[in-house]
């Protein structure tokens, strides 16, 4: 499936972050990492929702061969 694409979304409660978290060096670490593999294929978006903070990872979808 050319172009398909999965999204995980994890979310924490407690208090908003400032600058969404995207501030964080794991965060860039993490979207550092992502471009490595998967170039412009891949997303992380962190920000700051109600209740808290999520996480939104994106990430092409890809079968292995059995």
């Amino acid at each position: 499936r050319a172009g398909a694409a999965r999204t995980i979304r994890s979310s924490k409660d407690g208090p908003p972050r400032e600058n969404g978290g995207t501030a964080w060096i794991g965060v860039s670490n993490s979207r550092a990492r992502l471009a490595s593999l998967y170039g412009g294929e891949s997303a992380l978006t962190v920000r700051n929702c109600a209740g808290g903070v999520e996480a939104i990872v994106t990430v092409p979808y890809r079968t292995v061969p059995v």
